[in-house]
This record gives C-alpha cells, structure tokens and sequence, in this order.
C-alpha cells in the first residue's frame, strides 16, 4: 500500500495541484469559482483494508488514507470529519 500511494497517487496528486494552480491563475473575475485550498491523496480500494498506524504516511491524522470509494464519499459528506482532514491537504498555489 505505501509503495502504491508512494508511486502514483502522490505524485499524481502533486500534478493536479500544479494543474489547478495554473487553472487558479487564467480564471477570468466573471467566473464564480468556489476556492480549491488544496489536494488530498486517498489510495481508492475495491474493499474495505486493515491500515496499520504505522507508517504515518498512510494516515491523514486518525483517518485512513486507503479507503474504499463509499468510505471516501462519506467523508467528504460528513463536514466535521472532512475538515479535520482537510489540515492535511497539500496548499494549491493561488
């Protein structure tokens, strides 16, 4: 799993922070653009997986960053818990 998250989807998360940092800057005044603070990186499992507390780098504080797609849904639903992970995005340069 840390290989995974290690070699594709941080560094692809990197590069859609990089995209929307050049997005951020050719937007136009007239466009209502709800702002994009930054990226966060999940490994998306077809199954629920057992993720040991160590390497840290596996977690977003006390949540999981090897979830399944439901799992990930329902964090970005539940407000409190999406802004206690959310601390840990990688900044989107404005």
């Amino acid at each position: 799993m840390t290989k995974s998250l290690e070699d594709k989807v941080i560094p692809r998360g990197a590069r859609l922070a990089r995209l929307l940092s050049t997005a951020l800057e050719c937007r136009t005044r007239n466009l209502k653009v709800q702002p994009i603070r930054g990226v966060l990186d999940f490994l998306c499992t077809p199954g629920i997986e057992y993720v040991a507390p160590e390497p840290s780098c596996l977690w977003y504080g006390d949540i999981p960053r090897v979830l399944t797609a439901v799992e990930i849904a329902d964090l970005f639903r539940d407000e409190s818990t999406f802004r206690e992970v959310e601390q840990y995005a990688t900044p989107v340069l404005t």
